[in-house]
């Protein structure tokens, strides 16, 4: 069995919808595979504040 969410890993809610979702059609999970990540393509000194915290959130509090 499998199922397929969409969540954006930056935002709490949604990735908790998510795993809602999958408990409501599976049952208990096993194994948990986070399969998303982001980085900017441009210079580390021209990266924003608001670049970085995107960043952050998804890499960082997407796996929390």
């Amino acid at each position: 069995k499998a199922v397929s969410v969409v969540a954006d890993g930056s935002k709490q809610a949604e990735v908790a919808a998510a795993f809602q979702k999958v408990v409501d059609h599976l049952g208990d999970l096993n194994v948990v595979v986070n399969n998303a990540g982001v980085a900017p393509t441009k210079s580390l000194d021209t990266i924003t504040e608001e670049q970085f915290q995107r960043t952050f959130n998804i890499n960082i509090g997407g796996v929390i």
